[in-house]
């Protein structure tokens, strides 16, 4: 490299850090004040000397300076070892919004992160996730061969995302089965309706929020009024599986249920952006309407701030397992190359100072939902790998007798796969409706909802 060439990527060097600088200190908001923050010159030329190296050396083809230079902010943001903050470029921002637009080509599942490793949340029933056999709480190990080990839950989320048509090979740890388990799935388009309703026993309105997308909170009133307009008599709210999404959506359902009363607060490191949420609507429904809130563990961020302040005002009986317990504020800081900064800010507090991040949200019932025992997991993997079930259900559908059913469990004994009678027919449930994207509930294999519905026939007697 001659002198020029060297003026030139030092010149580019310092100009670009120079404009990253600028960029996060003017899209923060004040979150870093120019006093607070101080480098130094050789720090600058240090980075340099490694994109010159690069540039001059590395094996066959160097990258292009706009893959090295997103890199280098990349590298920036995960020193910070934060699975909830990341940096994207254009086209990885303009994926990261799309899970909340509600359609994006994927493989159809809610994903999070937990003690560094990544779930599965919920496979979405009727996509390829479910059609596979993925199960909730299946640690993610490897996409396409290559180990997740240390990459964050975006970087995750975007290798699964894809084109639709293509095949991604996911590679999970199952609790109870001690060999990894490979499936390859073919990403579809995936559309999520984010809130839907029905009307159960009778009296009772029912309502799925699968995630706190655009417009989730119009489509819940929509939804709740029209309820109300079938003259129900108490309110059940499902947020299983619900992973979050947008903190103002919540906060505009929360405000359905209170007035002026104080709603969540949070507090970080930069005063400026520490906020306090309070209703300001008015109610749509009375506050003596009795209301029954259903979590699990896939129950994160927004869905646990939902819970929680429902559960200190005492506003709802909370029913089912503890929540995930993610409880921490990500704001954008859109930078000029088209990109964003995904940066951990603030920490949730509900109006009775808990804080909902690693504690979660313990239920005022507490009700399990299906489980199965590492020996039944283990079974249950053969089982569906093997394509007992699917079979079956191809020859007799839904209509199967008792004999058909008889036989199967005398087929899989054979084998040494022993299940109970109502753990295989909730395989063979699952099977049927493999397709079913509409099916949000179901009151065949589903305790935590049955028990809801008596416990609401108690309320509103």
């Amino acid at each position: 490299m001659n002198f020029n060439e060297t003026k030139i990527w030092k010149t580019l060097a310092i100009l670009f850090f120079i404009l990253l600088l600028i960029s996060i200190l003017s899209n923060s908001l004040n979150f870093i004040r120019p006093k607070q923050f101080s480098t130094d010159f050789n720090n600058i030329l240090e980075m340099q000397e490694i994109f010159s190296i690069i540039k001059n050396n590395y094996y066959i083809e160097p990258p292009s300076n706009e893959i090295l230079l997103s890199g280098a902010k990349k590298g920036i943001v995960s020193s910070l070892n934060d699975p909830y903050s990341d940096y994207y470029n254009k086209d990885e921002l303009k994926k990261r919004m799309e899970s909340l637009s509600g359609e994006f080509g994927g493989i159809g599942a809610w994903v999070g992160e937990r003690d560094g490793k990544i779930y599965i949340l919920k496979p979405i029933p009727g996509y390829p996730a479910a059609k596979a056999g993925i199960l909730p709480m299946d640690e993610i190990i490897e996409i396409d061969g290559k180990n997740i080990e240390g990459l964050s839950l975006d970087a995750v989320v975007g290798m699964l995302r894809g084109t639709p048509g293509k095949e991604v090979q996911i590679s999970i740890k199952r609790e109870g089965v001690n060999e990894l388990i490979r499936f390859n799935i073919v990403r579809e388009v995936i559309k999520i309706e984010f809130v839907k309703s029905d009307v159960l026993n009778k009296n009772i309105g029912f309502i799925k929020i699968e995630q706190f997308g655009e417009r989730s909170s119009e489509d819940f009133k929509k939804h709740l009024e029209n309820l109300l307009n079938k003259n129900i008599k108490g309110l059940i709210i499902d947020l299983r599986g619900n992973p979050g999404g947008y903190l103002y959506e919540v906060i505009n359902i929360l405000d359905y249920f209170f007035d002026d009363e104080l709603l969540l607060y949070t507090k970080g490191r930069n005063k400026n952006l520490e906020e306090k949420y309070t209703g300001n609507k008015g109610v749509l429904v009375d506050k003596k309407f009795p209301i029954i809130v259903l979590i699990d563990n896939g129950s994160a961020s927004a869905s646990e701030i939902f819970a929680a302040v429902m559960k200190d005002y005492k506003r709802a009986l909370i029913l089912g397992v503890k929540s995930f317990g993610k409880g921490v504020v990500q704001q954008i800081f859109y930078l000029r190359d088209g990109g964003a900064l995904f940066l951990t800010i603030s920490q949730y507090f509900t109006p009775g100072n808990y804080p909902i991040h690693k504690q979660g949200v313990s239920p005022d019932i507490e009700i399990k939902g299906i489980e199965f025992t590492d020996q039944e997991k283990t079974i249950v993997s053969r089982i569906l790998q093997d394509g007992y079930i699917k079979k079956f259900v191809k020859e007799y559908g839904k209509n199967y007798s008792t004999q058909d059913f008889e036989n199967l469990k005398k087929e899989l004994n054979s084998k040494g796969l022993k299940l109970s009678d109502y753990l295989l027919r909730y395989l063979i449930f699952n099977q049927i409706n493999i397709n079913n994207v509409d099916m949000f509930y179901n009151l065949d294999f589903d305790p935590q909802l049955i028990r809801a519905i008596e416990e609401m026939k108690k309320l509103i007697k």
